[in-house]
């Protein structure tokens, strides 16, 4: 079992993927000098192999990878959820037990409109950095035919949504009842329900735009 367990360690560790990266390398530029030598030189251009894996296979194991990352440094996600908590404070202390005067109704859109558009924003800017960082390993992956491009999208997503939901519960729970929103379950459920979509929306934004970009300042 020791034995298992360290060799389990290893293979989930930096130096292991490594490892298998420089092999894989190697392995394909074999390959191409022995294509090179018995044909003529061509030009040159991107070869990607198509994945022999069924499209379940490959995500639910780029799934448990995506996971495994995260749970390596749950600092992130631990400063993700601060920072909702801090914006559901601050706008909670702002818009503190409004009535249900005409003022009050009016703040009320404000404060909805605040929350979303901050809170989006910082999902957006956390997701937006998740590709470029793992780009040189993604080409690799893909031109040697481990995956396709939708099952390392779906992936990244899914991998996100426990956060998605965790961070617009916590944060939603504190502002809904500090600022004094209509004070029925119906309502308290239904607006976690809308908060948790805009949380989904901005992730899914925020990796398609790092998708697009190589680098990001």
């Amino acid at each position: 079992r020791e034995a298992d367990a360290m060799h389990d360690f290893y293979r989930a560790s930096a130096d292991a993927q490594t490892v298998a990266d420089k092999i894989l390398m190697a392995t394909l530029g074999k390959k191409k000098a022995i294509g090179d030598s018995r044909s003529p030189p061509t030009v040159a251009t991107e070869v990607v192999v198509a994945p022999k894996l069924s499209q379940w296979i490959q995500f639910t194991t780029l799934l448990q990878r995506d996971m495994r990352n995260q749970l390596r440094n749950p600092m992130v996600a631990g400063v993700r959820v601060v920072q909702q908590v801090f914006i559901a404070l601050l706008l909670g202390i702002v818009f503190l037990r409004l009535d249900y005067s005409e003022a009050g109704l009016q703040s009320r859109q404000g404060v909805l409109a605040f929350l979303v558009m901050g809170s989006v924003f910082i999902v957006i800017d956390s997701a937006i950095h998740v590709v470029p960082q793992y780009r040189a390993l993604f080409l690799r992956e893909r031109g040697s035919g481990m995956y396709s491009v939708f099952s390392y999208y779906a992936s990244l997503v899914v991998s996100d949504t426990p956060m998605q939901i965790v961070m617009p519960v916590v944060s939603g729970a504190i502002l809904y009842w500090m600022v004094n929103l209509r004070p029925d379950a119906t309502s308290f459920f239904l607006f976690l329900g809308f908060y948790i979509l805009a949380f989904q929306a901005g992730s899914a934004i925020g990796i398609c735009i790092s998708c697009g970009v190589s680098n990001i300042a």
